[in-house]
């Protein structure tokens, strides 16, 4: 069997496989539905697993292949893949002959959870990726935060950390329905319709299924450069023709486009057309040009 080269590293830093881990009994400061229960790694596992699932779970295979059966559907594994255990399902996992896995359980109530979007992607036992990069990076995190428990918070950053990588688990899944451009075109007719808002980047992620990590490497591929930068040329395209064709005050203008301050406003509007919000004003422009000089 062929180890993707991360996972090797990764292999090397656990030295031997980590026999399940149970999390659910350490205290949180943070209640979340999405808690971790459990959570082990196997490496060159050739073990035939068969229960009953009393509870969610996500077995990520990082190489290998063989089988799983939820109930008495056959569902063939090929690396990279996720396995999703639901809760009330049988099922039989059957590696051929071996394969590498990451797993993760979660506590009772996720079961609701997974009734909204985006969690209701996961309609299916067995999602076969097309780039598994974003989950060898949160395998990596994960395993550093685990070196670190019980350190007080270090529960609570591994569930964080542990919902991030469904978040781009979700995100994958939707890309598989949507091709990227649909999904960020959507993202950013968003932007434009609350800019006006003080945007929540970590809530607008969510909403379209991706991680904020993931939503920023995907946005830049796309536009080439950060969410945040496309909001700022739009708050400061806003600007010029509110200074252009109001007499609103600078403050004014600031609070409207959700500026600290007038100052940091000003700041910001030298940075983008080179003049101060007062220059700006002042100058003689075409009419038809809109707020542009």
């Amino acid at each position: 069997m062929t180890l993707s080269p991360t996972f090797e590293t990764l292999a090397n830093w656990c030295k031997t496989p980590v026999d399940t881990v149970m999390l659910d009994t350490l205290p949180r400061m943070i209640r979340s539905e999405l808690s971790v229960r459990s959570f082990g790694i196997k490496l060159h596992s050739s073990e035939r697993l068969e229960e009953d699932f009393q509870r969610y779970g996500f077995a990520f295979v990082v190489a290998g292949s063989g089988h799983l059966y939820e109930d008495r559907r056959e569902w063939h594994v090929q690396a990279p893949a996720v396995l999703h255990h639901r809760a009330g399902h049988h099922y039989r996992q059957i590696p051929d002959p071996s394969w590498d896995e990451f797993y993760i359980t979660f506590s009772e109530s996720f079961r609701p959870v997974l009734e909204q979007p985006p969690w209701n992607l996961f309609k299916t036992p067995v999602f076969n990726l097309h780039d598994a990069q974003f989950m060898l990076d949160h395998f990596r995190r994960l395993f550093d935060l685990f070196q670190t428990i019980p350190r007080f918070g270090a529960v609570d950053r591994f569930d964080l950390e542990a919902t991030e990588l469904l978040l781009d688990l979700a995100a994958q899944l939707r890309v598989d329905v949507q091709t990227p451009n649909d999904v960020l075109s959507q993202v950013r007719h968003y932007l434009e319709s609350h800019y006006l808002e003080k945007i929540d980047y970590a809530a607008t992620a969510a909403r379209f299924g991706f991680s904020l990590r993931h939503l920023r490497r995907q946005w830049q591929q796309q536009y080439h450069e950060p969410p945040s930068r496309y909001v700022l040329k739009l708050q400061m395209d806003q600007a010029q023709y509110l200074l252009s064709h109001t007499d609103m005050r600078i403050g004014e203008i600031a609070d409207l486009l959700q500026f600290a301050d007038a100052l940091y406003f000003s700041r910001k509007f030298r940075q983008y057309t080179g003049l101060p919000p007062s220059e700006f004003r002042a100058m003689p422009r075409n009419p038809s040009a809109g707020g542009k000089y």
